[in-house]
């Protein structure tokens, strides 16, 4: 209520409380600070459920072998072979390929993929990732009509693909070579896995 104030000029008035003071303006202040806690909170539990998922996918990573037939969610995948080459070509002969480095070599996974899901997906090599301990290679895009490149294939269809990574002369032999499987926007594959590349 506004408290009645005469002036010295002899009229009545009003002195109104400042707003910080008023009722409203006390219960939206507690409604908001309840609002902050509460979603503080939540964002605990979701965050500690988060860390929970990452926890459960890294133990659901499964490794396998060459020759092993391996299941994600989309795909089924078969690393046939591994071997190494100082340059690729094409089916004609006059496109030839050859690593960066005067001393690399290119790394090349024989596989076979099979689309097990309910409609088309794309698959990509950036998909894969090749360890030697703990250095990571990217796949390198070749050109070729066996390559892995951004394929779409449809449900139940069954493609062999080569995938290469330029590496060094020394990582060809290495005996700890693993194969990292996982998804982006490129390639659809449905799930995480590893293969132990070594023979």
């Amino acid at each position: 209520m506004a408290k009645k104030i005469v002036g010295e000029d002899g009229k009545v008035y009003y002195e109104r409380k400042p707003i910080y003071k008023r009722w409203w303006f006390i219960l939206l202040v507690i409604l908001i600070i309840l609002g902050i806690i509460g979603s503080r909170g939540s964002k605990n539990e979701n965050s500690s459920s988060g860390t929970k998922t990452a926890e459960s996918k890294k133990e659901e990573v499964k490794t396998f072998k060459i020759g092993d037939m391996v299941n994600t969610e989309n795909i089924e995948l078969t690393v046939n072979d591994i071997s190494s080459a100082k340059k690729v070509t094409d089916d004609s002969g006059y496109l030839e390929h050859k690593p960066d480095g005067e001393n690399n070599r290119f790394i090349i996974l024989h596989v076979t993929i099979k689309n097990i899901a309910k409609e088309m997906i794309s698959l990509d090599s950036s998909s894969f990732q090749l360890y030697s301990g703990d250095v990571q290679y990217s796949p390198t895009m070749i050109m070729v009509k066996d390559g892995l490149n951004l394929d779409g294939i449809n449900p139940g269809v069954q493609i062999k693909r080569r995938i290469f990574f330029d590496v060094p002369k020394d990582v060809v032999d290495a005996k700890n070579l693993k194969l990292k499987l996982g998804s982006n926007i490129f390639s659809q594959t449905g799930g995480h896995l590893e293969i132990d590349l070594s023979k």
